[in-house]
């Protein structure tokens, strides 16, 4: 399976960026949309990448900040897909779980996440099952990105995890991101690609630690 990062904080040569996220992947043959970023530049990045959002089977939003939602609006005159986030996403159209939710034989939305101390409750994320392993997409990771991957834990028992999104870290010391990321080790993670808001600092820790590399808009991720 393979993610195409149309918006991230970082853009390849070539490809617009700016401060949010957006991901398009395909499924158990459906397509998926992961975030809008905040403009209409997921729209512009996507149709470099040779990606008709005209077919989109699903769209679900991580949370409700404007730098994930923000390209809604533009996405409404494309096309009109199943809409999935946490009830407090209050978009028209949207189809409400804080439970987690299976969208098709392999890909999950989580609903509201354990142990989330933000008070940012629709905070929430994707599992995508690729044999004994799981593929975690988050947006923020307001709700904790160690709190989510132990949720994966929880919900499937994974042989190992490949994280993937923002981890919200860029506030982080030292002494915190290395707690997350021993976290991470406890908890299956192998593989790991952070971007958007994680913090250049922390994203260096993290690549530092596990395979992957950073999230760029143009990036075609082989998961």
């Amino acid at each position: 399976m393979n993610l195409y990062v149309l918006v991230s904080n970082e853009g390849k040569i070539g490809f617009e960026s700016e401060a949010g996220l957006s991901i398009y992947f395909e499924s158990d043959g459906k397509r998926f949309l992961f975030d809008t970023g905040i403009t209409d530049m997921f729209i512009r990045n996507a149709r470099k990448m040779n990606i008709d959002l005209k077919r989109l089977d699903f769209v679900v939003f991580s949370h409700s900040h404007y730098d994930h939602t923000g390209g809604f609006k533009y996405l409404k005159t494309i096309n009109k897909p199943l809409i999935i986030a946490h009830p407090d996403v209050r978009l028209p159209g949207v189809n409400p779980s804080k439970e987690p939710k299976q969208l098709t034989e392999n890909v999950w939305f989580l609903g509201e996440i354990p142990g989330n101390k933000s008070g940012i409750k629709d905070d929430s994320g994707i599992a995508v099952k690729i044999k004994e392993r799981v593929v975690l997409i988050a947006g923020c990771a307001h709700s904790g990105i160690g709190n989510m991957v132990k949720y994966v834990v929880r919900l499937f028992n994974p042989e190992n995890i490949t994280v993937v999104g923002g981890f919200h870290m860029y506030a982080f010391s030292d002494e915190e991101i290395r707690d997350v990321i021993e976290i991470f080790r406890k908890n299956r993670v192998d593989i790991v690609y952070p971007g958007h808001c994680t913090g250049e600092r922390a994203v260096k820790m993290f690549l530092n630690s596990f395979e992957g590399y950073e999230l760029k808009a143009g990036e075609i991720i082989e998961v």
